[in-house]
C-alpha cells in the first residue's frame, strides 16, 4: 500500500503502517478493503491525530451495488461474458473506451478539525481512484449495517465500530454518504467519516 497523507515524499521517517485487517462487530476483516481503511486510520492517526473528519469526494461511473464486495467474481462474469469475443475486437473497444474517457480520475480528501479544514488533497491514483472509491466505499456502507438497496440513495447515515489489530486501536465511525446521479451512469459521491477513538 503507498502512503495516502504522506505531504513529503521520500520522508523515511514516514514510512508505511503495518496494516493487516480490521476487527468489526467481532469478526476479522483481512480484504484488501479492511488493509485499504486500516491504513488510512493508521497514516490519520500518526500525521493528523487532531483529524475528528475526513471527506472523500469524487464522480464515479457506477451504481453501488452487493456485487463489489467480491470484485474477483464480477471480472469472472465479465470475462465469462467475453469468451466468444475476438482478443482483438475487445482490446479495440477497450481502447477506444480509454480514448474516449481517459484514465480514472483523482479522489478529493479533505480533513477536518472542529470544522476547520487542516487538508485538502488529491490521493495518489496509485492508492485510489474513482473506478477504485466504489468498492471501497461499499465494505463502509456494509461495516454500518446499511442494507444495499439505500447504497444509492441520495442519503444515508450509519455508524460502526472496529480495532485495528496491527496497532491494538480502536475506533468508532459516523459516516454520512451523499449521491448525486448527474448522468447516465454518473454519480456524484461525497463521503463524510467522522472519528473518534
Amino acid at each position: 500500500m503507498s502512503a495516502l497523507l504522506n505531504d513529503r515524499p521520500g520522508d523515511p521517517a514516514r514510512g508505511l503502517p503495518d496494516v493487516r485487517g480490521l476487527q468489526i462487530g467481532g469478526a476479522f476483516c483481512g480484504n484488501s478493503a479492511a488493509k485499504f481503511w486500516a491504513g488510512f486510520l493508521a497514516e490519520l492517526a500518526r500525521d493528523y491525530p487532531n483529524c475528528d473528519e475526513a471527506v472523500f469526494q469524487c464522480t464515479t461511473d457506477r451504481r453501488l451495488q452487493p456485487a463489489m464486495l467480491d470484485p474477483q467474481q464480477g471480472l469472472q462474469e465479465g470475462l465469462d461474458a467475453l469468451a466468444g469475443e475476438r482478443l482483438e475486437d475487445v482490446v479495440r473497444e477497450a481502447e477506444v473506451e480509454l480514448e474516449a474517457a481517459g484514465p480514472p480520475g483523482a479522489v478529493q480528501l479533505q480533513l477536518r478539525h472542529a470544522g476547520r479544514t487542516i487538508l485538502t488533497n488529491d490521493l495518489p491514483t496509485a492508492c485510489m481512484d474513482t473506478v477504485i472509491f466504489p468498492f471501497l466505499l461499499v465494505w463502509i456502507l456494509q461495516w454500518a449495517g446499511i442494507p444495499p438497496k439505500r447504497w444509492n440513495d441520495d442519503a444515508v447515515h450509519g455508524a460502526f465500530r472496529g480495532r485495528d489489530p496491527a496497532r491494538d486501536a480502536g475506533f468508532a465511525l459516523t459516516l454520512e454518504l451523499h449521491s448525486a446521479h448527474r448522468a447516465e451512469e454518473l454519480y456524484e459521491r461525497k463521503l463524510q467519516l467522522r472519528l473518534q477513538s
